[in-house]
C-alpha cells in the first residue's frame, strides 16, 4: 500500500452539514429560499449520501478500497468528458440511468488507501470540480473489510442558479413595454452608501435610459 503524506481532504464544515429525515427535496427547497434571502446554502445529508450546494462547496467524495461510489448530475446533463488527476490508482466509469436523457453517474473506485486527487466533470452545462479521497488504512490484520465510513454518493442542488432564474424572471415581468430583452444591458454593479435604505434587485439600461 502507498505511503506518504495522509490524503486529508477538504471536508465542509460539520456545522454546516443538516441532516434531512424528511422529504429530500422540502429540504433543498428551504435551502435555496434561504439562500435567495442572504442566507448561505447547506450541505444536506441523508443517510451515507451528501448533497452539495453546487458553486458554494468544494464537494468531497471519500470511497474506499473495495467500495465504488458514484457522482449524481442533474437529470438531463449531457457528460463531455470526465478528467482525473490520477487515473492510476482512480478507477473511472460513467452510465446512466432514467428513460430518454436521464441522469448521469460517474463512478469512482479507489485502488489504493491513503490517496487523494481531483476530479473535473464538464458537462453541456457547467463543470464540477470535486474532491476525490481514499482515507489511511486503520487496521492492516482485516484489509479486506474497510474500517472507514465512506461516501457512497454525492449529488447537487443549484442554489446560485434558481436565484439568477428568479432575478430575470423578476427582471422581465418588470420591464417597461416596447423594451427588447436581447438589448438590454445588465452590466452594472452597486453598493450601499452608509444609511441608504434599501438596495435595487436589478439595474440595466436600454441604450438610453438606466431602469432600476
Amino acid at each position: 500500500m502507498s505511503g506518504g503524506v495522509l490524503a486529508y481532504a477538504q471536508q465542509p464544515a460539520p456545522e454546516r452539514i443538516v441532516n434531512v429525515s424528511g422529504s429530500v427535496q422540502s429540504a433543498i427547497d428551504a435551502q435555496v429560499s434561504k439562500f435567495n434571502t442572504g442566507g448561505r446554502a447547506d450541505v444536506l445529508r441523508q443517510s451515507d449520501v451528501l448533497i452539495y450546494p453546487y458553486g458554494i462547496y468544494q464537494p468531497v467524495l471519500t470511497c474506499t478500497v473495495l467500495r465504488a461510489c458514484i457522482v449524481e448530475l442533474q437529470a438531463g446533463e449531457n457528460l463531455i468528458s470526465i478528467i482525473a488527476g490520477d487515473d492510476q490508482r482512480w478507477l473511472i466509469d460513467h452510465t446512466a440511468t432514467g428513460a430518454g436523457a436521464g441522469t448521469a453517474i460517474v463512478s469512482v473506485k479507489p485502488i489504493d488507501h491513503n490517496i487523494t486527487t481531483n476530479l473535473i466533470i464538464s458537462t453541456d452545462q457547467r463543470v464540477y470540480h470535486i474532491t476525490l479521497d481514499s482515507p489511511p488504512y486503520t487496521k492492516p490484520n482485516d484489509q479486506y473489510n474497510p474500517q472507514r465510513q465512506y461516501t457512497r454518493h454525492i449529488r447537487f442542488y443549484y442554489p446560485v442558479e434558481h436565484k439568477f432564474a428568479s432575478v430575470r424572471s423578476q427582471e422581465q415581468s418588470d420591464t417597461p413595454g416596447g423594451l427588447s430583452l436581447q438589448a438590454l444591458n445588465h452590466r452594472y454593479t452597486w453598493r450601499a452608501e452608509k444609511g441608504f435604505p434599501w438596495l435595487p434587485t436589478a439595474v440595466f439600461d436600454d441604450g438610453e435610459r438606466v431602469y432600476i
